[in-house]
């Protein structure tokens, strides 16, 4: 299949979130998730998040307290914004931190407007004009909730990025998401999120030539994002060759299991099994998405010699993993992996990274000619995705060495 094939299409005219909500609701009945779901996705451009984190910030600066909501939900409404988001960004105003806001205003108030600050004693507080203190409240708010909604605003814009998403796109991560959903908000959310964010699953699906047709097996397929956006891509990839694609995932973990069972439902097969030891299926196209690096060199190396076996002659085998030689990036991603285990309680879990040569030497030593590498452009993170075919020569030195000749 040709990786700069388009997806094309929206359903019914609605070309973004909208398509999956649709679906989703038509069977569902929980009225208050779909409010909130419509809620957390409208305004959901990176100019219009920005203007709702800065304003929402802003709102929680004044002094209207008891309002904030109402303001928001108004403001909102009025601007296009995102509601939710308004009032989450007010909420600077929460209890522990109200105190220490509300007398910065009021001395940035009476500094501006007679050049002093307000004497720390409790006879001021005796003697102090209630309007004079309004006065200086409101006028200090208006200036400190503007440079914190300042702050708010930049540091949102730098962290949503680009709106890089075309319709195509946005339609497949709206319904591919939308199928958690039934699992509940927060599972939606994740979905969402790490949708948008971790761009694999897009380049899986445009960079990758992947095969017409045929199993395509997920090994360590967690949730089944990678699944859910390879369903939605099916049915919506023109000429339709990715009709016949067979989606099969492996996962170990039983909770994880459950959740890519009940989003995907009969569009794939998703199967408990330990891929140290289980049997692998024949299929035409076999990921590995961080998932290497999880197993001792003796397992993935046991593991990528199953699978040479399994891919049939001519398949694909696609590879994502961190690059070693990544620099500060990969320290970066090793201490997030080191965060994420102890907060799964695997704080003795141990990783085994290569750099980027040496995962490709090492699926060509088991008959996998590398075929492409891709970086992404921009991302806090030394990954690395490489695709490889599987060439059908006896594994051994001259399958490595080929591989490195083709990269």
């Amino acid at each position: 299949m040709n990786a700069d094939r388009r997806i094309g299409g929206t359903e019914g005219g609605l070309p973004t979130w909208r398509v999956g909500v649709r679906k989703w609701s038509a069977s569902g009945s929980e009225r208050l998730t779909r409010l909130f779901l419509k809620l957390r996705t409208e305004g959901s451009g990176r100019g219009q998040q920005t203007a709702a984190i800065g304003l929402g910030t802003f709102i929680g600066c004044t002094p209207f307290y008891g309002a904030h909501f109402w303001i928001c939900m108004g403001v909102g409404r009025l601007l296009g914004l995102n509601r939710l988001k308004l009032y989450l960004a007010a909420n600077i105003s929460i209890p522990l931190v109200a105190p220490l806001l509300v007398f910065t205003e009021v001395q940035t108030g009476s500094l501006l407007r007679r050049g002093v600050f307000y004497e720390l004693s409790v006879e001021m507080v005796r003697r102090v004009d209630p309007w004079l203190f309004a006065a200086d409240l409101l006028i200090g708010s208006a200036v400190v909730g503007t440079l914190l909604a300042a702050a708010a605003a930049a540091a949102t814009w730098w962290i949503v990025g680009p709106d890089n998403l075309d319709p195509a796109d946005e339609t497949i991560v709206a319904e591919a998401s939308a199928r958690y959903l039934p699992s509940g908000v927060p599972a939606w959310e994740f979905a969402n999120g790490k949708l948008r964010v971790d761009p694999v699953y897009l380049d899986v699906l445009r960079r990758v030539p992947l095969p017409d047709g045929g199993r395509i097996l997920d090994l360590g397929c967690g949730r089944g994002l990678m699944l859910s956006v390879l369903a939605e891509a099916r049915p919506q990839w023109r000429g339709g060759p990715a009709a016949t694609w067979v989606l099969h995932g492996l996962e170990y973990r039983g909770r994880m299991v459950s959740l890519a069972r009940r989003a995907l439902g009969n569009a794939a097969v998703i199967e408990q099994a330990d891929l140290t030891a289980c049997a692998l299926p024949s299929c035409r196209t076999a990921l590995l998405l961080d998932v290497l690096h999880l197993l001792p060199a003796e397992a993935q190396e046991s593991l990528l010699d199953r699978l040479r076996a399994a891919v049939e002659p001519g398949g694909l085998l696609v590879v994502r993993e961190a690059d070693a030689a990544g620099g500060w990036r990969f320290g970066f991603g090793q201490a997030c992996n080191r965060v994420f285990a102890l907060l799964q309680g695997r704080w003795r879990r141990r990783f085994h990274f290569r750099t980027a040569d040496e995962w490709a030497a090492l699926v060509g030593r088991f008959g996998f000619v590398t075929q492409g590498v891709r970086r992404p452009p921009a991302s806090a993170y030394a990954n690395v995705l490489l695709w490889a075919r599987r060439d059908g020569t006896v594994p051994g030195h001259e399958a490595a060495k080929t591989g490195e000749e083709n990269r």
